[in-house]
């Protein structure tokens, strides 16, 4: 009679870790949605060195370990392949994104020289981190260049992972998702930086994150699996990945938030770095809206679109209108927002600007003189040919106080 393997408790550290590498996803099907666990690899329990661990789902833990299942072609050396070729996989997302965001550089005390390891390196007093929650004048201001420039490379990053988000997929899917969420982890890191060691639930900022994004996921698993888990397809798989990776960009944007707040930091003008919007205090030009109807889009109308797309539209009103014009009209402090109404012609000229309302004081006349100037749009196209395209704007002037 054989005598039976007590089992030990797999160590804390040693799943966390597996759980880490393992981008908290089942080695076997890769599918990022379902809740997974840490199992051993063979049948000795008391085995809890992290080469007998893997990270199963429970589908295909049910596959390996019932009955029949090293004969269904689950052997120990066939999953430990499969967990060898997803570790690969899972840190080859995490350098491809290193390698992006390298080619961008911060300044003062903050080093992107490897971006994604910890996304930069700040040098704080941490003796100085203390009861008091307001920043002193140097870590505002290695927290301030820090959070504008990672909003330059989080644009670089949501470009190269937009590709592949977009590409249809569902590895290219995986792969677009995982490296925004390794971005955000590595932000996070940092940030935790200007707080108290292990201040977050007592772990290591890391493995906070990491479990933050595992409940995130499971959540959604729950929300797209109402007529049962076994019916979900990866598609629902695929909401369940971008549920997961908003909330988690939330967190970081919490975050950065109340650090700047801390700070005395400006928080409307960080946002718009994040969102990649051009900021003044003197002019908000918000985004264009299409007048569309619904034949338009049943039709397949493409929409009319400026060179350089809508960042670059933003920049050109920007930088061509005069913010003065109310204030030297006399315009008491307030905001004086203009609504525009314009066409493009099949052309691409910027043609019947109106405005549908005036504040006074000179705004209105200077926003048409504004569009009015603008170069040449690439024009809507329906059915293969350039058509007319209406268009509405809204800019806001901003007379302050003196």
């Amino acid at each position: 009679m054989s005598k039976k393997i007590e089992r030990i408790p797999i160590d804390e550290e040693v799943a966390a870790k597996l759980l880490y590498h393992s981008s908290n996803t089942c080695s076997i099907c890769n599918e990022a949605a379902k809740p997974a666990q840490v199992h051993h690899i063979n049948e000795n329990k008391a085995d809890n060195s992290i080469e007998n661990l893997v990270v199963l789902c429970l589908n295909c833990h049910s596959l390996v370990h019932q009955k029949g299942g090293f004969a269904r072609g689950y052997s120990e050396q066939t999953i430990k392949e499969y967990k060898s070729n997803w570790l690969k996989r899972v840190q080859y997302r995490r350098d491809e994104t290193d390698r992006i965001a390298s080619l961008q550089s911060v300044t003062s005390n903050v080093s992107l020289l490897n971006p994604m390891e910890d996304i930069a390196t700040i040098d704080l007093d941490r003796e100085s981190i203390s009861c008091n929650p307001f920043l002193n004048d140097d870590q505002a201001k290695e927290l301030t260049t820090y959070v504008f420039k990672i909003a330059e490379i989080r644009q670089i990053i949501l470009k190269y992972a937009k590709e592949k988000i977009d590409s249809g997929i569902l590895s290219e899917n995986s792969d677009g998702i995982a490296s925004i969420l390794h971005f955000y982890e590595g932000v996070y890191v940092v940030l935790c930086k200007f707080y108290p060691d292990e201040h977050f639930s007592g772990h290591e900022p890391r493995q906070y994150f990491s479990e933050c994004v595992a409940a995130f996921e499971k959540w959604h698993y729950k929300l797209m699996t109402r007529s049962g888990v076994e019916n979900m397809g990866s598609i629902e798989g695929g909401f369940v990945r971008y549920g997961a990776m908003q909330k988690a960009e939330l967190m970081v944007v919490d975050l950065i938030k109340a650090l700047l707040y801390y700070s005395g930091g400006d928080i409307n003008k960080w946002e718009a770095a994040w969102d990649g919007r051009v900021y003044s205090e003197d002019i908000s030009v918000l985004d264009n809206v299409a007048e569309r109807d619904g034949a338009d889009l049943e039709k397949g109308k493409i929409p009319a679109k400026f060179p350089g797309g809508d960042e670059a539209w933003r920049r050109f009103i920007a930088s061509n209108i005069n913010t003065e014009i109310p204030i030297e009209n006399g315009a008491p402090p307030g905001n004086y927002t203009v609504t525009l109404l314009f066409s493009i012609a099949q052309d691409g000229s910027v043609i019947n600007v109106t405005a549908l309302n005036n504040p006074g004081y000179g705004s209105a006349q200077e926003a048409i003189r504004v569009i009015s100037n603008s170069p040449k749009w690439f024009p809507a196209v329906q059915n293969g040919e350039a058509v007319n395209y209406r268009q509405k704007q809204m800019i806001t002037f901003q007379v302050r106080e003196k």
